[in-house]
């Protein structure tokens, strides 16, 4: 081999190794996405990074943590309320489709927002709420019926009852471009205001059908919280003794996640490459009350702390990881330099070009190699 050659190939080797060394930096990227007056926190994300969430309007009594009048809102590069509420209501943000239409909780019924917003009603009961939509707006919920049973739904102009498999109960909590859903059933009352259950319950998938997905061995109940367009589902499994949560993917047999040594972990959503976010929560937190821990789980890394994956500023730490898109971006809630969460959007950084760069040199030192193979033969 001459000398050209082998001063390419040590050149080569050289940018390889700067380059991929640039890898290893920050994942994400942060923005604070504001608040309308108080706390915020960001549930759901469409494919183009818009984010619907809730905020606090204000704080009524100052140093009052538990009386505050809230707003859906929707972040399109600045926060913007898309609810006029009143008083001390509940307000729930649940998910957005790729044209900007949220579906959620208002009060007590099941809300779509198009630009305008639109009660959806019940099955006969008092109760409703809309937990997804997909962008041929499908939405799917769950509402008291006229026995008072609350039952999984699937709304397209009218609203469809999913029958539990077993029992008298069931909750939809999310839905795929195909229209099928996630959620749980069982035969005791389930909580409403989507929120995590703690009666006995099976997380099912309904493509037409209702199927049960079972629980991790072990388990107890199960319960399916989010979607994607191939079917997998995550959510979490109590287990049976001690009675602790434990997150799963499910896609065909149903996969724990861990926990990051905290006690319990929780699945909120799941993108089309089986990506995952959630919370690993500690119950005791040594005395200090209840501990959040958001994640990202791949199945090339598994999972992992999602604060350890974005350059914060000093103070500044992720607290909730609740929705994810095909792009990575996540949004959830953060303590910022303020008191009050903020909700915030993370974005992946883009593959430094360098790495292409070393990919390229690695290449072209392979082909030159072998053309001086062949001509000197």
């Amino acid at each position: 081999m001459d000398r050209s050659v082998q001063r390419f190939i040590s050149a080569s080797i050289f940018a390889c190794g700067i380059f991929s060394g640039a890898v290893f930096s920050a994942t994400y990227t942060i923005t604070d996405l504001g608040t309308l007056g108080g706390s915020s926190r960001g549930d759901a994300i469409n494919a183009s990074g818009q984010v619907a969430g809730v905020s606090e309007l204000q704080r009524l009594h100052p140093g009052d943590d538990d009386e505050s009048s809230e707003s859906v809102f929707l972040y399109d590069g600045s926060i913007h309320s898309i609810s006029a509420p009143a008083g001390f209501t509940n307000y729930i943000a649940a998910d957005m489709n790729d044209s900007g239409h949220v579906v959620g909780l208002t009060v007590d019924r099941a809300y779509l927002y198009y630009g305008t917003m639109k009660t959806l009603g019940t099955l006969g009961g008092n109760y409703s709420e809309a937990s997804g939509i997909n962008n041929n707006g499908i939405i799917s919920g769950s509402s008291f019926n006229s026995d008072g049973h609350l039952h999984a739904f699937l709304y397209d102009g009218t609203m469809h009852d999913l029958e539990p498999l077993a029992g008298q109960y069931s909750r939809a909590s999310g839905i795929n471009s195909l229209g099928h859903a996630t959620g749980s059933h069982g035969s005791s009352p389930l909580t409403p205001y989507l929120g995590v259950g703690t009666s006995m319950q099976t997380a099912f998938l309904h493509d037409g059908q209702m199927h049960e997905l079972g629980t991790l061995p072990g388990g107890i109940s199960s319960s399916g919280n989010a979607i994607n367009d191939h079917d997998q589902v995550t959510g979490y499994s109590i287990t049976s003794f001690p009675s602790l949560a434990r997150a799963f993917l499910y896609d065909g047999t149903m996969h724990e996640l861990g926990t990051l040594g905290m006690d319990e972990s929780y699945g909120y959503d799941i993108n089309n490459h089986a990506d995952i976010v959630g919370d690993c929560v500690s119950v005791t937190n040594g005395g200090q009350g209840v501990a959040h821990l958001p994640f990202l789980y791949t199945r090339e890394n598994g999972m992992v702390d999602l604060n350890t994956l974005v350059d914060l500023p000093p103070g500044w730490r992720l607290l909730s990881a609740e929705a994810i898109n095909d792009s990575g971006q996540i949004t959830g809630h953060a303590q910022f330099d303020d008191y009050y969460p903020h909700a915030y959007l993370l974005t992946p950084v883009p593959e430094p070009m360098g790495l292409h760069l070393g990919v390229f040199a690695g290449s072209a030192v392979l082909s030159l190699i072998r053309f001086r193979r062949t001509a000197t033969r």
